[in-house]
């Protein structure tokens, strides 16, 4: 198992989700999402935690994998929205899919 997966199953072994990180099925929001990230960034760092995570595919209340339709590849203004949220967050973050 590598550390992707590893890390999202141990964030699964949570009984709730934490203010510094969030699971989601297949929600989409261009602008959202950047504030959602700036959002569980600062979490993380009043809590301590290195990292946050908005992780796609899994149910927010079960914490079961569900797959997703959501892909970071999709096209913002004329670009992949990866890079149109990497222009959008300091510092950069970065993104993995776990397939």
């Amino acid at each position: 198992m590598d550390r992707l997966e590893q890390k999202i199953n141990e964030l699964r072994a949570y009984p709730a989700e934490e203010e510094w990180f969030e699971f989601k099925e297949n929600w989409y929001n261009e602008t959202g999402i950047a504030e959602y990230i700036s959002a569980l960034s600062n979490a993380a760092a009043m809590h301590g935690e290195e990292n946050a995570y908005l992780v796609w595919g899994v149910h927010n209340n079960t914490h079961e994998l569900t797959g997703t339709s959501f892909t970071y590849h999709r096209d913002v203004k004329g670009e992949p929205l990866e890079h149109y949220l990497a222009r959008q967050i300091t510092p950069d973050m970065d993104f993995h899919s776990a397939n």
